[in-house]
């Protein structure tokens, strides 16, 4: 009964993701929408995530799992550690976007550095396993782990620093969301018997590409009128 409780939490959290997960993307800047649903989203991600984590780790203990279901477990708990990482450093670049110095508080460096070890760990763990999916993902997460503690350890050199990272850990944030329905929902929902390769990559293809367009018209545009 309590699993299937945390299943219908998750699955009504993540609808939620996905419903608020564009709007901030779309909507003015700083407005109250884009605040309100950015805020709402990130809710929802975070009980998406620990959701995960116990549906997962459950998954893990249960002996009548395959390896693949069990490889599957490993992935999206780090899928979910991904998430809250990127979700909370977002956030937190907003709270010191006027810093001129190194960044080192315990509690903004820890979730990198977790998502970096882990990385490590599953990209070990898939090397074993011989699964390219978990060491590729592996390679994504030391990336993206080791960019979060370099900003936060080296004084900005940038005026508008703090948007280029919140656009950056928001972005990588709704890549998890969007990729974690695709390998999930999809399949089951078109009777598929296993995940395209594709499907895994697509959503970080796509709007790891719009971050990239997004951050060089901002860039221009605050070179054009810059912003204190």
């Amino acid at each position: 009964m309590t699993h299937f409780i945390i299943l219908m939490l998750h699955i009504a959290a993540g609808i939620l993701a996905l419903l608020f997960f564009a709007i901030p993307l779309v909507t003015h800047k700083g407005g109250q929408a884009h605040i309100g649903a950015g805020r709402a989203y990130l809710l929802a991600m975070v009980v998406v995530a620990f959701s995960a984590f116990v549906l997962c780790t459950h998954r893990l203990l249960d002996d009548a799992s395959s390896a693949a279901q069990t490889n599957m477990a490993w992935l999206l708990i780090f899928i979910s550690i991904l998430a809250l990482a990127a979700g909370w450093f977002g956030v937190r670049v907003l709270r010191f976007k006027n810093r001129k110095t190194r960044h080192q508080r315990p509690i903004d460096l820890i979730l990198p550095a977790i998502l970096s070890v882990s990385a490590l760990a599953i990209g070990w763990y898939g090397w074993i396993q011989e699964n390219t999916l978990l060491t590729l993902f592996s390679v994504v997460g030391v990336v993206v782990g080791a960019k979060q503690l370099h900003y936060w350890l080296t004084p900005p050199t940038e005026t508008m620093h703090w948007w280029y990272a919140h656009m950056a850990g928001m972005i990588t944030c709704c890549i998890a969301t969007v990729t974690a329905f695709l390998v999930t929902a999809v399949p089951r929902l078109l009777g598929w018997d296993h995940t395209p390769i594709l499907l895994w990559f697509a959503p970080a293809l796509i709007m790891g590409g719009l971050l990239e367009v997004w951050t060089k018209r901002y860039k221009k545009q605050f070179n054009r009128s810059p912003r204190k």
